[in-house]
């Protein structure tokens, strides 16, 4: 489940990366271990894609980089974006830093504002953002300083740093989560968190203004769970419209889907797995010129049609199994979808058989659209 949280948090992303593409100058380098070192002539902006990335030379402009191993030894003039695995920042920022990871160190200035996201983020003492911070991390450890305000979402926080302005946390998991004021830690403008359980303040903490323990209300949480099933129904809702209209313009084409899916079901769960991960890969390389920027967007285009193509086909397999003797093949089409959605909703396991039920349905699409591509050359 982390590993598809950072799927999907990168290909959220994926869009920020190469946009600047078409306006500026840049540097690009790809490979299994990129290093940029002091003998480098670097102007622009500065893309890098590799297993492990290592800024060993200064930069002018800002650093876009998505990889496993980031580690950033020399300063950057302008922002930082990046996806990485480990992602480790050392020296000056000059700018913005935009960084999703799995585990994030940062001890060193920031020049504007930061946004975190990830599972561990440690600010270690020389850290120090002069411009507003967002976090959004399952564990928390800062030790920095912060110039403006703090707005984060924590699952295990410890702040022992130096806050200049207000401090406003939210727990992530309700009633599981922990928030620590260490000793060393000085709060100038007041903090407010909202968790089930209190924090742990030390007596040695310095915090000026006001401590500020919110729990949500019978009616906040109403509002919440509300939200989160109309969500739910929308999203089903928009499926089915889509599952709708393909099945008016190929009525036919769902059997001829299911045919080719159950003749070879593991061949296709393979097939959909490797498009899934290829294509956003694709538009990421080809994104790296100017020229590629539009087949980029288009491929991500046809990532995101997919995923709701896949889920359609095993709707309408699982739907012929519920209803085989329906005289419209629509009704079944319409509840295996409802179906295959209703039990992505389930924990842990609803997600598994998504994904797997996606992949199957890419593989199918994917094989029939060969076959008949193929059968089209032998006739012409």
């Amino acid at each position: 489940m982390v590993k598809t949280r950072q799927l999907l948090i990168w290909l959220l992303s994926l869009g920020v990366l190469v946009t600047p593409l078409a306006t500026q100058a840049f540097v690009g380098r790809t490979g299994n271990e990129v290093i940029f070192s002091p003998a480098d002539k670097l102007d622009g902006v500065t893309y890098a894609l590799g297993q492990q990335i290592t800024i060993d030379a200064p930069l002018p402009d800002d650093l876009i980089c998505l990889g496993n191993n980031v580690f950033v030894n020399q300063p950057v003039a302008g922002d930082i974006i990046c996806l990485a695995e480990h992602i480790n920042i050392k020296a000056p920022v000059g700018g913005s830093v935009r960084l999703f990871g799995n585990n994030v160190q940062i001890d060193g200035p920031i020049g504007r504002n930061a946004m975190l996201s990830g599972y561990q983020l440690l600010l270690g003492e020389h850290s120090e953002i002069k411009g507003e911070t967002l976090l959004a991390n399952f564990i928390l450890e800062s030790q920095g300083s912060y110039k403006k305000a703090v707005h984060g979402l924590y699952g295990q926080a410890k702040l022992a740093g130096h806050y200049e302005s207000p401090i406003d946390l939210r727990e992530l998991s309700g009633g599981a989560s922990k928030l620590v004021i260490d000793p060393a830690a000085e709060i100038g403008a007041g903090l407010t968190y909202q968790a089930e359980r209190p924090a742990q303040i030390a007596d040695e903490a310095h915090i000026n203004g006001e401590v500020v323990h919110k729990v949500a209300t019978a009616q906040e949480k109403r509002a919440a769970r509300i939200g989160w099933w109309w969500s739910k129904l929308v999203h089903l809702f928009m499926l089915l419209i889509v599952a709708l209209v393909f099945y008016s313009l190929w009525p036919n084409l769902g059997d001829k889907l299911i045919k080719t899916g159950t003749t070879k079901p593991v061949l296709a769960c393979l097939y959909g797995f490797i498009t899934l991960c290829l294509l956003p890969l694709a538009a990421l390389i080809v994104g790296f010129t100017v020229i590629g920027l539009p087949l980029s967007l288009m491929l991500l285009i046809i990532w995101l049609f997919l995923l709701y193509v896949g889920r359609l086909v095993a709707g309408y397999w699982l739907g012929l199994k519920i209803m085989p003797r329906a005289k419209s093949h629509l009704w079944s089409f319409l509840l295996g979808t409802t179906i295959i959605v209703a039990i992505s909703w389930l924990p842990i396991i609803g997600g598994a058989i998504m994904l797997l039920s996606t992949w199957w349905g890419v593989g199918v699409v994917e094989q029939v659209f060969l076959k008949s591509h193929t059968n089209q050359k032998i006739k012409h």
